[in-house]
């Protein structure tokens, strides 16, 4: 910031304190035309700004800093609302992807579902296929699924980078019969919808309540 000399414009403030003064009472009148006018007047000031458009028209300054200083003053308006409205954004796509990584879990449970059939190991509490279906709606509860990895992160980042992601799709992951069936017959999956629970969530993410019935009793 420059400092202005008094003759550009009496109105505007020529130390950093009535600056800083002048700056917060335009946005709390939200003086649009105040904060342009001031960051008009310094941006004119400033000696690099003169150097950088010497090789331009004359009138070309002028325009530029115009249209800069209005720029810069919506900002200075609008910013922090811009600002809450980002984070508001931020969040729900930080919690989007935390629920996905759910998908990773579901992953897993399936192929230990598929051992389980192959006999290539015993879970404990698991008695019946319909056992995963329970447990497709109680991931967090699962005391014998493993914790997600970086190297399952990574794996899951490349999946969604790749042509295979099918994103929106209603998956009920641990229906094995659908699943066999499909890639028997080379057609599309209909998955059957799993036992209800009182839960609320969509199968594809896995988990989307916020609210969950107490966990199952056995396991």
């Amino acid at each position: 910031m420059e400092d202005l000399p008094s003759s550009v414009d009496p109105t505007l403030p020529t130390t950093p304190e009535a600056r800083a003064a002048y700056l917060k009472a335009a946005q709390t009148t939200r003086d649009l035309a105040g904060l342009a006018r001031l960051f008009e007047a310094e941006l004119l000031a400033h000696p690099a700004f003169e150097e950088a458009m010497a090789p331009y028209f004359a009138q070309s300054p002028p325009h530029v800093a115009r249209l800069y200083a209005h720029a810069k003053a919506g900002a200075y308006l609008q910013g922090p609302l811009l600002l809450k409205r980002a984070g508001a954004h931020f969040v729900a796509l930080r919690e989007a992807a935390a629920q996905d990584l759910w998908e990773i879990q579901q992953k897993k449970l399936f192929d230990l579902q598929c051992r389980w059939r192959a006999e290539h190991l015993s879970l404990p509490g698991v008695r019946h296929t319909q056992d995963f279906r329970q447990w497709e709606q109680y991931l967090e509860y699962c005391p014998w699924l493993p914790p997600i990895t970086a190297d399952e992160v990574a794996l899951y980042e490349a999946y969604l980078r790749s042509d295979h992601y099918v994103p929106s799709r209603n998956w009920s992951w641990q229906d094995y019969d659908s699943f066999r069936s499909t890639a028997e017959s080379g057609g599309t999956t209909t998955a059957t919808p799993p036992p209800s629970t009182g839960r609320t969530a969509p199968c594809r993410r896995g988990m989307r309540t916020i609210t969950r019935p107490p966990a199952p009793t056995t396991c």
